[in-house]
């Protein structure tokens, strides 16, 4: 046992300063979801194990009875300041969100512009972004989207984000080719039936059609940017031709 507690406490100092001289390193590479305080946390608790490993072995290897007192204060103080990082970890004034943007080859993305409708700071890290947002000093949810685009390539995407109590969930945000995010819709009659096998296009892209199912329900390309409007055209005899002009509920 004597033995057992030198290698425990001397192995658990070493890892504890391990963990803390390469605490940023492990944090953006290797536990990107994982917040800083939580890592302190989880450093002290190994030193307050090593402590304790080593109050075992000074315990049968000196007569001098403080010194082994001494190390369980310490054990317990570390034990309690790495126990009130934890209950004070939803305490941080910020958000802070890790952003990975994922391209439509699957790829990850590195020179995208990124932003959130929420405000904050933007701030480029090793394999995405870190989104710094202010706390509300009201207890509700904060809801709102995060962009990425790649102007120069026309790529756009946006996830939902949201934020409560405790760490900020990691997002990934999809890039998809502006103009072919998909335009949907039901094609119905008079009477509010679905009409089936009706032929509708996007006005100005006649050669792209695409039949309605049998709900009168539609996919296809919009060829337009978020927020833009288009207009849209179907037809199917005995039906007259309809049109529905300035169409914006495609987003």
């Amino acid at each position: 046992m004597v033995t057992l507690g030198k290698i425990l406490g001397i192995g658990g100092v070493g890892l504890g300063t391990f963990f803390l001289l390469f605490e940023k390193l492990l944090g953006q590479k290797i536990l990107p979801m994982v917040e800083p305080r939580q890592v302190s946390q989880f450093v002290l608790l190994i030193y307050a194990i090593a402590a304790l490993a080593l109050i075992g072995y000074l315990a049968k290897e000196t007569t001098r009875r403080y010194i082994p007192a001494l190390g369980l204060v310490f054990a317990g103080l570390m034990g309690w300041w790495s126990t009130t990082l934890l209950h004070s970890g939803t305490d941080s004034p910020v958000y802070r969100v890790r952003v990975i943007v994922i391209g439509p080859n699957r790829i990850p993305v590195n020179d995208a512009h990124v932003w959130c409708t929420l405000g904050g700071v933007t701030n480029k890290i090793d394999g995405g972004w870190e989104i710094v947002i202010p706390r509300e000093p009201s207890e509700k949810k904060q809801e709102g989207k995060i962009w990425a685009e790649v102007a120069a390539q026309g790529l756009r995407g946006d996830s939902a984000l949201t934020l409560g109590e405790g760490a900020a969930p990691p997002i990934t945000v999809d890039l998809r080719k502006v103009g072919e995010l998909p335009v949907r819709g039901i094609v119905v009659d008079g009477r509010g039936n679905a009409v089936g096998n009706a032929i509708v296009s996007v006005v100005g892209y006649g050669s792209e059609t695409m039949p309605t199912n049998v709900n009168g329900g539609f996919e296809l390309p919009s060829h337009a940017e978020q927020g833009e409007t288009i207009s849209l055209h179907a037809e199917r005899p005995p039906y007259l031709p309809a049109e529905m002009p300035e169409y914006k509920g495609w987003c």
